[in-house]
């Protein structure tokens, strides 16, 4: 079949979104499809459209032969297909024709191996049966972890044509025994792999998961024990709670959100706005478990695209009903909002402040510590020369292990700088690479922001709205200032 002409035939291209399988329902539009991979372009259904049969093409750029996809299902405003084996690298046009609708056609790339796992979150728990030495299987989660000896099968979309010899497992940081890495021939378009959890892998609810396949790696985590009991969940959520959650299904969470920040024009011209609200949640295992996957890590300072460049504070919602965070003589009624007057950088010291609060609604009341706010060394600007290290420092004494610093610099027509470090750590050096790019004589700003993540946030058991619920204190501390580049 040749396609010289279909090009007068088909729409123009579409704003349909194609991903990898495994990241349809968490993933953004990537494009990025691997040979033999099962892929879902999602697409606008024309008014009254209904499910039916489908087509898809692939058409290499500059080419005039297209591969013809299988389609495994449509649905009202997506088609899932498997991208062809022979499938050659490089751009490529998924030409796709939906049961009634015309012919649309969006552009992918195709790549040797791009790995995505299936999950139940944007970063887990993995969908990964557990299977015990006596063949029979069970669905891993919180209250069914894996236990040493027993074989994990995970599931992937992307492999392409890795070898079995190429695929690397760790759990832990331990490495595991890969036994199987193949598509199974009733799941066209899905590798499955299995391993056997080894001896020495640590225990935990979310315990890193890492498949390195050639030279790439794409992770996630799962639940084990030494025992099979249930993990012991560094929120202390109950097992009825670990088995509601196992089940599908959300708990209750009244979410403490508490925002305060430095915002400095000069050394003597400086501001502090902070909020605090309650959100009442109710939060599946894949929403809880986000806040352990570690979606900050650590890493060196690198240039992002400005779209990026965004803080990270404390999450929006409608408020609960009233409640009141005490501290040292200071009463705040929830929501709550300031925004102090401007005042030299040493002058403007939180209300929200370090050390420890209690919320109180109703008859129980949950206390929880907060750390100091973020506040970074010297005044305003900050005089950074655009070919030399720059240091950038801070007061970490009251950090934890769990909070992490994200800073990004930025200015006009330069690339964002962007870092992500233990706030521990006091300090972060910007290399002269990364600073290339920043006129001398323009001004730009930088941004600091700290939170908590995983254990770090602070837990607890209260009453909102007249129900127990699992109380979450949601802390963020920003410092924003100006920047001279010399």
């Amino acid at each position: 079949m040749r396609f010289a002409g279909l090009v007068f035939l088909i729409a123009a291209s579409s704003f349909a979104q194609v991903q990898n399988a495994a990241d349809a329902d968490f993933g953004g539009n990537t494009g990025v499809l691997a040979p033999g991979s099962r892929a879902v372009v999602g697409y606008i259904p024309n008014a009254g459209s209904a499910a039916g049969s489908a087509t898809v093409f692939l058409l290499p750029v500059n080419s005039t032969t297209p591969f013809t996809a299988q389609v495994l299902s449509q649905s009202q405003n997506r088609i899932v297909f498997v991208v062809p084996n022979e499938m050659p690298l490089g751009p490529a046009q998924v030409i796709y024709k939906p049961a009634g609708q015309a012919t649309q056609w969006t552009s992918v790339t195709i790549v040797p191996a791009s790995l995505s796992l299936y999950r139940t979150g944007p970063s887990g728990p993995l969908i990964a049966p557990i299977v015990d030495l006596r063949g029979s299987g069970v669905a891993s989660g919180l209250t069914r972890p894996a236990q040493p000896g027993f074989g994990v099968e995970i599931f992937g979309s992307g492999l392409g044509a890795t070898p079995l010899s190429q695929i690397h497992i760790t759990l832990g940081g331990v490495s595991q025994a890969v036994t199987y890495a193949a598509v199974p021939p009733q799941t066209p378009g899905i590798h499955q792999i299995n391993f056997i959890v080894a001896p020495g892998t640590p225990d935990g609810c979310y315990v890193p998961l890492v498949v390195t396949y050639g030279t790439q790696s794409v992770s996630s985590f799962l639940s084990k024990t030494s025992d099979g009991k249930p993990c012991h969940h560094p929120w202390a959520l109950s097992q009825q709670d670990l088995t509601t959650l196992d089940n599908g299904n959300g708990i209750s969470v009244a979410e403490i959100q508490l925002t305060t920040g430095i915002n400095a024009a000069s050394s003597s011209r400086a501001s502090r706005q902070e909020s605090g609200q309650i959100i009442p949640r109710v939060l599946d295992a894949g929403q809880i478990a986000a806040n352990f996957a570690n979606p900050y890590p650590a890493q060196p300072c690198g240039l992002v695209s400005p779209i990026g460049a965004a803080f990270f504070g404390a999450l929006g919602g409608t408020p609960s009903s009233p409640g009141q965070l005490t501290h040292a003589g200071v009463t705040l009624f929830l929501p709550y909002t300031s925004s102090s007057l401007t005042a030299p950088i040493r002058d403007v010291p939180p209300v929200i402040a370090p050390g420890l609060w209690t919320f109180l609604a109703g008859p129980a009341s949950f206390s929880f510590p907060l750390p100091p706010p973020i506040q970074l060394s010297g005044g305003a600007p900050i005089t950074i020369n655009h070919t030399q290290n720059s240091t950038i420092t801070w007061d970490s004494s009251g950090y934890d292990t769990y909070a992490t610093l994200h800073l990004s610099l930025k200015s006009a027509a330069a690339p964002v700088v962007s870092c992500t470090i233990p706030a521990q750590a006091g300090i972060v050096t910007i290399p002269p690479n990364l600073l290339a790019s920043f006129i001398p004589g323009s001004v730009g700003v930088i941004s600091v922001s700290v939170n908590e993540t995983g254990a770090g946030i602070p837990s607890g058991q209260t009453i909102l709205n007249g129900a127990p619920v699992l109380a979450l204190a949601i802390w963020s501390s920003t410092d924003t200032r100006p920047v001279d580049f010399q």
